[in-house]
């Protein structure tokens, strides 16, 4: 009897030691337990810039880099006609006709590209709506009108004795019903008639679609640049023809 006691009591004690072992186990795994360290990504967004974040994340590669190329286009065009380089050729040489030749036609493809750009981004909407669209024209004009004051207030510093005309103050002031911004207020009228386009080609359907694109490419790309109504794109007057 005594050795059954003494058997019960060993064995209580082992466990109890178990029991105790492992309590101590669990409290030191709880104590030392690290928190899941929170990402850069779940912190972006959790933040008022995730938006942001989230529209830069879905950014093709491909499409910025054909947006690169179409601003370098652009910049190229402009150094042909506004540059002093150019300006240092004497008008009608054979620099200056070379010049313009090969980056005067730059400047209306990179116009291009940024609409078909804004366009891939604009029509992946399921139903464009006209007052999405219209508030985004709102929100542009007052963009470009805030950056236009502030750039006319900066010459009007830089150069206090420039003279401006009525049309020079109104045009800064009114940039897109004036046209002094013309892209911008091409893409403005674009941004109004996008939502009533993409609904009619939508109910076409895909074949007369691409037949219009085809009679557009062939009225736009083929008979205007043959003709003399394109020549204003092409520099035809550094080589001695008139228009």
């Amino acid at each position: 009897m005594a050795l059954n006691l003494a058997d019960n009591v060993h064995k209580k004690a082992s466990e109890d030691c178990t029991m105790h072992a492992e309590t101590h186990t669990e409290m030191h795994a709880a104590t030392t337990r690290k928190e899941p360290r929170s990402s850069s990504r779940d912190t972006a967004s959790a933040s008022p810039f995730s938006p942001v974040v989230r529209r830069w994340r879905n950014r093709e590669s491909g499409v910025e880099g054909l947006r690169i190329i179409a601003m370098v286009m652009i910049v190229a065009y402009h150094s042909c006609w506004n540059g002093t380089a150019v300006h240092n050729v004497a008008l009608g040489s054979s620099a200056f006709d070379l010049w313009a030749l090969s980056l005067s036609p730059l400047g209306k493809t990179g116009v291009a590209i940024f609409f078909l750009i804004s366009a891939w981004y604009l029509c992946e909407r399921e139903a464009p709506t006209f007052r999405s669209s219209l508030r985004k024209a709102c929100y542009l004009e007052l963009e470009v009108l805030m950056y236009n004051i502030i750039l006319f207030a900066e010459y009007r510093i830089l150069v206090p004795n420039a003279l401006l005309s009525v049309d020079d103050i109104v045009g800064n002031l009114f940039p897109i019903s004036s046209n002094a911004l013309w892209y911008a207020t091409a893409y403005i009228m674009f941004l109004l008639l996008y939502p009533f386009v993409t609904a009619a080609l939508r109910a076409i359907g895909p074949s007369m679609h691409a037949r219009l694109a085809l009679v557009m490419f062939a009225v736009w790309g083929i008979a205007y640049g043959l003709t003399r109504y394109a020549t204003w794109e092409f520099p035809t007057w550094s080589f001695g023809f008139n228009r």
